[in-house]
């Protein structure tokens, strides 16, 4: 169902412009939600992902607090939000890695403004015990479901060939993370590799996690992304939004349950797998994006967020997916830092 190659016809991208216009009012359901316009109105993609902050923040009701209106859009996969983006259909869009470095090899005038974690440590192999899958070697001639050009895409395919495992062995299985479970459940699959919340439903039926990118060394981080356009009229505004990410990030790692709830709420799986997710999955926040030690480290060297997108790039590039990757330099071009330290002087009521 998904092609081979991400080609995104002017019909498409026409197609998602339209879904965006008419239901992104309405999904997402945060309390500051607004259909009008206005100079504190944010147009945001999010998806029903580990965004612990972003639950946060909306339980909490942060926007408010933040003077922010936000218009929130759900987009199931990153590599749809691209066309949005490109047409000018959001202005702020959080992303997988794989969506995030293809956006910029494409030359989308983007910039990186937050992360919220490193998806690596749930993100990976899903299979039916049934299987008789105990390692990645196992996971020869069993078929396996995977979202073309995604994270669990490249950290896939990076994770095999740290194991030694030809990918040509395994019967991959390209479809949306939304047909996986029934998929699953029909017997069409062995297992998925996938991401956390997706893997939290197939684990809820009968699935085991055998393997996970983290386990292989690979790291799968996300992104916050603005566009040049909105950071250039907005940039208080958007400082605006990453302080309430940021106090988001430091709520939902004290309590987890708090954005449990909430995400539990818009993504099917149940208060504790929620839990899970966010305390195996620790968020982020504008401390760590700033300290040269962290690997989701915004500032420039060795093994930082950056690196680690241009390893998820260049496998993306060896996979076809990509015609030609950024490098690290220039995706570390596109992360501003500047926003971060905006965002830690914000002060605000409430």
């Amino acid at each position: 169902m998904i092609p081979r190659r991400l080609v995104y016809a002017c019909a498409a991208v026409a197609a998602l412009l339209i879904t965006v216009t008419a239901c992104g009012q309405s999904s997402g359901g945060a309390p500051g939600a607004t259909s009008g316009g206005g100079d504190n109105t944010i147009r945001v993609i999010w998806q029903p992902s580990g965004l612990s902050s972003y639950f946060y923040a909306n339980a909490k009701n942060l926007w408010d607090k933040y003077h922010i209106k936000l218009q929130p859009i759900k987009i199931a996969t990153g590599q749809a939000e691209i066309g949005a983006l490109a047409g000018g259909g959001a202005d702020i869009a959080f992303m997988g890695g794989p969506p995030t470095v293809t956006a910029l090899g494409r030359g989308l005038p983007l910039q990186i403004i937050s992360t919220t974690n490193d998806a690596s440590a749930l993100e990976g192999a899903y299979v039916n015990p049934k299987a008789g899958v105990k390692q990645l070697s196992d996971l020869k001639g069993k078929t396996i479901g995977v979202a073309k050009g995604s994270s669990a895409d490249a950290g896939m395919h990076l994770s095999l060939k740290k194991a030694g495992v030809p990918a040509s062995e395994v019967n991959i299985r390209y479809m949306d993370p939304s047909q996986m479970l029934s998929s699953y459940q029909r017997g069409d699959i062995d297992g998925a590799w996938v991401w956390d919340t997706w893997g939290a439903r197939l684990e809820a039926a009968g699935a085991d996690l055998v393997a996970t990118e983290h386990q292989f060394g690979v790291a799968e981080p996300n992104s916050w992304v603005a566009t040049d356009g909105f950071l250039k009229d907005h940039a208080d505004l958007v400082a605006r939004f990453v302080a309430a990410l940021n106090e988001g990030a430091i709520g939902a790692n004290q309590d987890p349950r708090v954005a449990a709830k909430e995400y539990a709420s818009v993504t099917g799986v149940t208060t504790d797998q929620a839990s899970n997710i966010m305390k195996t999955e620790p968020t982020a926040a504008i401390a760590d994006m700033l300290s040269p030690n962290n690997p989701l480290s915004f500032t420039d060297g060795p093994g930082n967020f950056a690196d680690q997108l241009a390893i998820t790039g260049n496998m993306l590039t060896e996979l076809g997916v990509l015609q030609t990757s950024p490098s690290q330099q220039q995706i570390q071009a596109k992360v501003n830092v500047a926003i971060l330290n905006n965002a830690k002087q914000v002060k605000v009521g409430g």
